[in-house]
């Protein structure tokens, strides 16, 4: 189900991989499933690929800090 109200924030638009950086999602539907999928493809044209599912909260938020 694609819920057209998220919202994607990110703490930076750049930053090198050692720098943390705070992720969340809201306006989603609350207490349910919801699949992340992120990749990047580096200088060498290695790709780099990550999917994750997360469960969000009572507000329809998934906030990545707490889940360090």
């Amino acid at each position: 189900m694609e819920n057209r109200n998220a919202r994607f924030n990110v703490s930076a638009t750049d930053s090198m991989s050692d720098e943390p950086l705070v992720i969340s999602i809201t306006g989603l539907t609350c207490h349910q499933k919801h699949t992340l999928h992120s990749w990047i493809k580096s200088d060498n044209n290695n790709i780099f690929e990550c999917v994750v599912i997360y469960k969000s909260n009572e507000n329809g938020k998934i906030n990545l800090l707490f889940e360090m």
